[in-house]
């Protein structure tokens, strides 16, 4: 299946610009890279209920357990 472009029916838009790399000023194709500013789309985003632990957090669980299954390494994950 192809996808095609479809108009956007929320009113936001985000900027696109080009910022230098390398903290230089020149901005040129070797020397810029592209950027989206999506912080007012941000606002329309549901924070997670339930949000994915980090690496240190699941290790800090794993570091007091005597056995674990591959059950309870599934759920790590």
């Amino acid at each position: 299946d192809k996808a095609y472009p479809t108009r956007n029916i929320v009113p936001t838009a985000s900027p696109v610009f080009a910022v230098a790399k390398d903290r230089t000023h020149e901005i040129d194709d070797k020397n810029s890279r592209m950027v989206v500013d999506v912080r007012p789309v941000n606002t329309w985003v549901l924070t997670d209920m339930y949000p994915m632990k980090t690496m240190p957090e699941m290790m800090g669980k794993a570091a007091d357990a005597t056995h674990i299954t591959m059950f309870d390494a599934m759920a790590f994950y």
